[in-house]
């Protein structure tokens, strides 16, 4: 359950008490709303992701580490602060955000969300080593961040069987976007919305040529 403010609830109940989520019910949260709009391509589940991001930075993110707290800045109960960023069976709660606003600094276009990132991945870089083993999501992050990050903006009556044939070879650092004429993702502006068959490559910072087929714009990725 989600408050107007962008506050997430753990329980939602009319008998139970409610309780204050924490960071790692705001990451999933976020993760899964953008693995939604991956999936359905309805821009409100990213708008959503993005208001839940920015509460996130505005109430759990510190100035001081470059990191996330575990608990929100206005939640009393911690009797102490902590920083979780150890992976064990589960990736840690700011591994997750990480990722996700890895994403939404590339559809958003978003050097708030890129600045965070990469401070984070400054930060971790200098502890990883200590204990590789409980660094197991940051060493993905940092994989696909040096292979580098790709959306393929596909236009044209073939779009939904081209964006289904690069979602069939998971490249967890590629997602497809289906083009769409009154988009509001920044990467879309400017874009050609017609029924030819088109897809166009980006990394997080150009844009190539638009070609034709899967094939051909699978060849520009690594």
């Amino acid at each position: 359950m989600k408050s107007d403010e962008g506050a997430l609830q753990r329980i939602y109940s009319k008998k139970a008490q409610k309780r204050i989520g924490f960071l790692d019910d705001y990451a999933w949260s976020i993760k899964a709303q953008i693995q939604l709009f991956d999936v359905t391509q309805d821009e409100s589940w990213l708008l959503s992701a993005r208001r839940t991001a920015d509460y996130v930075i505005s109430n759990f993110f510190s100035e001081e580490t470059k990191l996330f707290y575990y608990s929100a800045h206005h939640h009393t109960i911690p009797v102490t602060r902590k920083t979780e960023i150890h992976d064990h069976v589960m990736p840690s709660s700011n591994a997750v955000m990480i990722e996700s606003l890895q994403w939404l600094s590339i559809l958003f276009e978003s050097e708030r969300y890129r600045t965070i990132v990469t401070a984070a991945l400054e930060k971790i870089v200098s502890q990883m080593y200590q204990g590789i083993q409980s660094y197991g999501a940051w060493f993905s992050l940092l994989q696909q961040k040096q292979t580098g990050y790709y959306t393929v903006l596909i236009s044209g009556s073939a779009a939904q069987e081209n964006k289904r044939q690069i979602d069939k070879t998971f490249r967890p650092n590629v997602m497809a976007l289906i083009a769409q004429k009154e988009s509001q993702l920044p990467i879309m502006q400017d874009k050609i919305v017609g029924k030819e068959n088109r897809l166009q490559v980006c990394t997080e910072t150009t844009c190539l040529m638009p070609v034709q087929t899967v094939e051909e714009a699978l060849s520009f990725m690594k």
